[in-house]
């Protein structure tokens, strides 16, 4: 059996697939020439300026924690785990910065926020199957069930909302096209 924070992890990781999913029609729209639905991306990506760093990240990083303390040896391979969250933030705030760039010129700004969102897409599938190949079964092996009981009890304060069960009307746009996703 999993540990539940492991659990967790993997249930907010399938969400924000979905909702990569979703960003990346958006995204072929404006490839396409076609008009995108700019709230739907809006959405997303303050979604995705939200809830990862403020939920998501803060939980795999007291796993990473929880294993320097116990195998320094194996935490070893997640040293830059903590590193790329950060530079995810980072692109975040350009994909964001492009995003209202393109509200306001689209035309011209299409382009390079269709590249960004692109490669923000990209990177995010990549960094969440190295964390499903890589991570979770180091902290699986590593740590202990007592290591867990303490992360399970801390963890609970951080629970990720979902968009399709819990932001509304905040992200009613991402809940509405969560509920109707068959992807």
């Amino acid at each position: 059996m999993s540990p539940h924070a492991l659990d967790v992890l993997h249930q907010e990781h399938r969400t924000i697939a979905k909702l990569i999913d979703l960003f990346e029609r958006q995204v072929a729209l404006i490839n396409q020439g076609l008009e995108p639905d700019t709230d739907l991306i809006k959405e997303i990506v303050e979604y995705f300026r939200t809830f990862p760093d403020v939920y998501h990240h803060p939980k795999e990083d007291l796993i990473v924690r929880a294993i320097s303390r116990r195998d320094p040896d194996a935490a070893q391979t997640l040293i830059g785990l903590g590193h790329e969250h950060e530079a995810q933030s980072g692109e975040l705030a350009r994909l964001s910065r492009a995003f209202v760039e393109m509200l306001m010129e689209p035309t011209t700004r299409a382009p390079a926020f269709a590249q960004l969102a692109t490669e923000f897409i990209l990177d995010q599938r990549r960094h969440m199957a190295w964390e499903e190949a890589n991570f979770f079964d180091i902290a699986a092996a590593t740590l202990t069930d007592r290591d867990w009981a303490v992360i399970d009890e801390r963890i609970a304060q951080l629970k990720m909302p979902r968009p399709e069960i819990q932001v509304r009307p905040r992200f009613e746009r991402v809940d509405r096209e969560l509920s109707s996703w068959r992807g």
